[in-house]
């Protein structure tokens, strides 16, 4: 059963069962209180029939009949009682609704409180006339009790007025009933439309889904409220706040630095954590175009330097591949032509010496675990070439051992350098293209120098291009590839500078320090 149908059936039972409810509850306390008020009445009207002289005078008559059954049928029609009935101490009627009952004795047997002790009762008896509500009180003269007066409402009249106002308030009940139907009916529409169409198992799936997703990713997930109250944390956001118990409805300043909190959005942000230093980032949340909300995302630093890393040799690869792809189909070019001309000796020639220079251009050191910066080497090479850009490299043949940390490091930050020299060199107007690549083993540390022909750095400059989002260069999202390097060779024990080189243009000086 959909979750619409199921809610129209719920709200109606609950609806029509407190109408159920209240029309019981209705019809007994209309029962009680009408009966009180019959019963009431009936009192009241035989007090003032006995307490009326001329009732009183007729009973010292010969016959008091015809003076009293007038005035009790008069006083009988303007109380709409079913009958009033005085009689005299032997219970012999003097008055009746019946004419012809006049004389007899009353029927009830209820008479004696009221005749021997005096006192005013009401009953329910069955009489002459059938079943009925009645009110007796003593007729008395000089405080002698000489007769009594009796006034009956029918029960099954009472019951007709009774029925009469319960079938009112049903009327009533099942009009509201109806009503609540079709307001059931509106409040499930607009619940499932709240709920986007979706039935409550489909929801709970999604989130649990939802929360397996944030309790099996790495990266630190926290949501927060437009006012930067904390209203969801993955279990690893918690495992980057170790010594926070709680992060549940707290304000995330409490844990993120208000400087940052304050910004609408951010990208990539390192921030320390204890003795972690990770990657923060914070995008808005809106819903139906109203900001609701922020998230953040932690990543751990050497994971986020490892995928750019990974990204770089994935490029510099693709690039090689490119290069040699387009200098193999010019050599095939140039063979076929020799071919042609029947110039085999040539031809020969050409592929020994072309063996001779690829080895030596593509082999600067064989050395463990250099040979991931070898291929740098070797695709900055091809990119350089294409561009018809010098690049000249020097390279020691010893290096000294490194740890993947520290090649991991090397190889993101001369990568940059170099490619940063080669967009300084196209965009010069120097005639000059030329980059230098130097690789030197000292006793204790490694130095390499990246120079190029470009038009340098400004000194203004100097002391800001290896802060975050500074760049020399118009486009998006630049100016982290230096501040990264700087970074990442800091985290290796090494440094980069900034130094004066032979060139004209720019000089950066990389120092890797040998482990102890």
């Amino acid at each position: 059963m959909k979750f619409q149908t199921k809610m129209i059936l719920y709200f109606s039972t609950i609806i029509f069962l407190i109408c159920g409810i209240f029309l019981v509850l209705l019809e007994h306390h209309i029962e009680e209180t009408t009966n009180k008020q019959i019963a009431k009445q009936a009192l009241q009207a035989a007090h003032l029939v006995a307490d009326t002289d001329d009732i009183i005078d007729a009973f010292d008559d010969k016959d008091p009949s015809k003076a009293i059954q007038p005035i009790a049928e008069s006083i009988r029609k303007n109380i709409g009682a079913a009958y009033v009935v005085v009689g005299n101490m032997d219970g012999i009627r003097y008055s009746h609704t019946e004419p012809d009952k006049i004389g007899f004795h009353m029927v009830g047997g209820d008479n004696t409180p009221v005749l021997e002790k005096g006192e005013s009762i009401i009953t329910e008896r069955v009489g002459s006339l059938g079943k009925s509500i009645r009110g007796k009180v003593p007729v008395k003269k000089d405080g002698k009790i000489i007769g009594i007066v009796s006034v009956g409402f029918m029960t099954s009249t009472v019951q007709e007025n009774i029925d009469s106002v319960f079938f009112h308030w049903l009327r009533i009940s099942i009009l509201v009933g109806l009503i609540g139907v079709l307001c059931a009916i509106l409040l499930s529409i607009y619940m499932k439309k709240q709920l986007f169409d979706m039935e409550p198992k489909q929801i709970a799936r999604l989130y649990q889904l939802n929360q397996t997703i944030l309790e099996t990713t790495s990266d630190g997930i926290i949501t927060t409220t437009k006012n930067h109250t904390i209203t969801s944390a993955n279990p690893s956001a918690y495992h980057f706040f170790n010594k926070e118990k709680i992060l549940m409805e707290r304000d995330i300043s409490d844990i993120i630095p208000l400087r940052l909190t304050e910004k609408s959005e951010f990208q990539a942000v390192e921030m320390a954590l204890g003795e972690e230093t990770v990657i923060l980032s914070k995008k808005p949340l809106y819903v139906k175009k109203d900001r609701e909300g922020a998230l953040y995302t932690l990543r751990k630093k050497d994971e986020y330097e490892q995928v750019i890393n990974e990204l770089q040799h994935v490029k510099q690869q693709a690039k090689m591949q490119r290069a040699q792809t387009h200098e193999f189909s010019n050599k095939m070019h140039l063979l076929l032509g020799l071919l042609k001309r029947h110039q085999v000796k040539e031809a020969v020639e050409f592929i020994e010496q072309d063996q001779i220079n690829k080895h030596q251009q593509y082999s600067f050191t064989n050395q463990q675990p250099y040979t991931i910066l070898n291929a740098l080497l070797v695709g900055k090479m091809i990119e350089a070439q294409e561009k018809n850009i010098i690049l000249q490299i020097e390279l020691d043949d010893t290096l000294m051992p490194c740890t993947d940390e520290q090649l991991n490091a090397v190889t993101m930050a001369l990568g940059n350098l170099i490619q940063n020299a080669i967009e300084a060199v196209l965009k010069s107007k120097n005639s000059l293209k030329e980059v230098r690549v130097s690789i030197q083993q000292y006793e204790h540390e490694l130095l390499m120098e990246v120079q190029d022909s470009g038009d340098g750095v400004d000194d203004k400059l100097a002391t800001k291009i290896f802060e975050r989002g500074f760049s020399t260069n118009e486009g998006y999202d630049r100016g982290h590839g230096l501040a990264l390097s700087k970074q990442a060779m800091q985290a290796v024990d090494g440094d980069i500078f900034l130094d004066a080189g032979d060139l004209s243009g720019a000089c950066f000086l990389l120092v890797l320090r040998r482990n102890s």
